[in-house]
């Protein structure tokens, strides 16, 4: 295990934010292997820093306890899809929604983990954060549907939120099902069908 480091000093020529940035993204790493092969109560101070590499004294240098490593986890997929749709809604794409749809799919497909954590989730700690992140989802979702919607007349407010919790929670579980190998498609028919079906709801709640 690496030893502490004065705050401000470079090593080698590399700043300090950046060896601190690179241990943090080490500690997450350590974290989502660790829910994935041993579940929530595998993962503790040491454990983590000894699957890192890293001097427990880098914990708390990144995290004021365990609940914020796990939010962090949970924080960095979603800020990473939350970035890619984002230039996607910029680019001015004709269906941003489609687009939309597949960063999702190759987020979660291209590293199941977090999808296997959080589905599975017996922990209570992990369950809140499921739940958490279901209803930014849905939150998320919203303008796609009503931007889909309009195509067909106007979303009826009534039904947006039960739409969104319709298609985020069919969604996770089709992704689920797709990684642990149960559905017959291929990845490219996944993305076609889940648009296909984000459609049909925005067709259905126009009036």
């Amino acid at each position: 295990m690496t030893g502490p480091e004065i705050s401000g000093q470079s090593y080698g020529g590399v700043p300090f934010s950046d060896r601190q940035r690179s241990r943090r993204e080490r500690l997450l790493d350590a974290a989502l292997h660790l829910l994935d092969t041993a579940g929530a109560p595998g993962v503790t101070v040491r454990g983590v820093c000894r699957e890192a590499g890293l001097n427990n004294r880098y914990f708390y240098e990144n995290f004021a306890d365990l609940d914020a490593l796990l939010d962090a986890v949970v924080d960095r997929l979603e800020q990473s899809i939350g970035r890619r749709v984002a230039e996607i809604l910029a680019s001015g794409e004709p269906s941003p929604a489609d687009d939309a749809i597949a960063v999702m799919v190759s987020a979660f497909i291209d590293d199941p983990r977090l999808l296997r954590i959080l589905h599975t989730a017996g922990d209570p700690a992990l369950a809140r954060r499921r739940e958490a992140l279901l209803l930014r989802s849905v939150a998320a979702l919203r303008p796609f549907l009503v931007a889909a919607a309009a195509e067909f007349g106007r979303a009826d407010p009534r039904m947006l939120d039960t739409a969104g919790f319709l298609l985020v929670g069919g969604w996770s579980d089709a992704l689920w099902a797709f990684s642990a190998g149960e559905l017959t498609v291929d990845r490219s028919e996944l993305v076609e069908q889940l648009t296909a079906l984000f459609t049909g709801v925005a067709r259905t709640i126009a009036r």
